[in-house]
């Protein structure tokens, strides 16, 4: 499950018990997954634990987001000539 929600240091889904895994975007209490952009801002905010690797990791993640968001979307207005 993916949602949009404020960037935070816990899981919205159960905010006094989940943390973020070690990539920054999975759940390590359940299966809820952010999206990379929110992970990133999580990085540039300043949070424990992140650093170079992590954010590079997480830019890739968003890169292949937003390239498999352009994909589909070139193929809705390919399949709508």
């Amino acid at each position: 499950m993916t949602t949009n929600h404020p960037v935070g240091w816990t899981c919205p889904t159960h905010p006094f018990g989940h943390q973020w895994a070690a990539d920054k975007q999975h759940c390590t209490g359940c299966n809820h997954v952010r999206p990379a952009s929110e992970a990133v801002l999580l990085i540039l905010s300043g949070a424990r634990g992140c650093g170079a690797a992590s954010a590079r990791t997480l830019l890739d993640a968003l890169v292949a987001e937003e390239t498999a968001a352009l994909r589909a979307r070139v193929a809705e207005l390919e399949a709508g000539r």
